[in-house]
């Protein structure tokens, strides 16, 4: 009799799980198709229990991150040449840390220079810091 009762836990259990990843692959390939799906980020979530609509990370084009997170928003023309990356302008950039390398559309930059930094550029909404001609080279 324990047997049989240890079987159909077993057996329970075992379908139960494949329900489960079944469910989870139907999401993941929901979401895969974006092309802006940050994958660290994702299984961040997903290990930290935050399975919520928003556990698949996707990442805005035009947006800088560090650290998985948005620490700025590119504005105008992007132009890349001899290994550089030139930003026309990035604002909100209050949470940028310009010595470490920051990630733009799945690749590592560092900033080379800056034309012009505006501590409160009151020209966005809301205000915010802002740089302008920002050169990058690629991080390898």
């Amino acid at each position: 009799m324990l047997r049989v009762v240890l079987g159909y836990a077993l057996k329970v259990s075992i379908s139960a799980g494949v329900v489960v990843a079944i469910a989870f692959q139907i999401a993941l390939l929901c979401g895969v198709w974006n092309p802006h799906v940050d994958p660290i980020q994702t299984l961040r979530n997903i290990f930290s229990q935050r399975v919520r609509p928003d556990w698949l990370a996707i990442r805005q084009p035009d947006r800088i991150y560090q650290s998985g997170q948005p620490v700025g928003v590119v504005i105008g023309e992007v132009t890349e040449a001899n290994g550089t990356l030139t930003f026309e302008r990035i604002v909100g950039v209050d949470a940028l840390e310009r010595a470490r390398p920051f990630e733009y559309q799945d690749r590592e930059w560092r900033i080379v220079n800056v034309s012009t930094q505006t501590l409160l550029d009151m020209t966005i909404r809301p205000p915010a810091s802002s740089l302008e001609g920002v050169s990058c080279e690629e991080v390898r």
